[in-house]
């Protein structure tokens, strides 16, 4: 999507219930919000995605209403479907933590062998959302921490200090 003057255009269409503009609008949209919940909530990417287009639509529109044009539409819809992924996954109670591999583990793989995966899973669970989520992008998708500043917004030189209190706050509630 282009930013600026076309975003404002294409809400007020939305807003109109244009349904040629709704129709395009989720066909260039869902993507999007799919790649964009996946990196929180993988497993259920998709619902996600259907649950920002149903807020979107919610109480006469009222959220998109509030887009406003202070940054691209897409970007705006991004962190809409980033908050709505983080809250699925507050809702959900993970079953199981992966295994570590056998080869090389890394420090979370090493509390998991060393460590009753219930305590680890209660003191993961009693992060904040934001310290669990580096957590898991770093250690459970191997993400670089390029890709962790680019997904969280932050300067690559900042993802190093954050991962580090994430991990000392996890081996407190240890």
């Amino acid at each position: 999507m282009v930013s600026g003057t076309r975003d404002l255009e294409t809400v007020e269409r939305l807003l109109a219930s244009d349904p040629a503009a709704w129709e395009r609008f989720t066909r260039e949209v869902q993507p999007l919000l799919i790649r964009a919940a996946g990196a929180i909530a993988r497993d259920a990417a998709e619902d996600v995605a259907q649950k920002v287009f149903a807020a979107l639509l919610e109480n006469d529109r009222a959220l998109l209403r509030s887009f406003e044009g202070r940054s691209s539409l897409s970007t705006w819809l991004i962190s809409i479907a980033r908050n709505q992924a983080l809250t699925h996954r507050r809702h959900e109670r993970p079953r199981e933590l992966p295994t570590p591999p056998a080869d090389s583990p890394g420090p979370l793989e090493e509390l998991l062998r060393s460590e009753n995966i219930d305590r680890v899973t209660a003191a993961l669970d009693a992060l904040p959302p934001r310290e669990r989520l580096i957590l898991m992008l770093f250690y459970r998708d191997g993400l670089s921490y390029a890709d962790i500043a680019g997904f969280l917004g932050v300067s690559s030189n900042s993802v190093s200090p954050l991962l580090e209190r994430a991990r000392n706050r996890l081996r407190a509630k240890m």
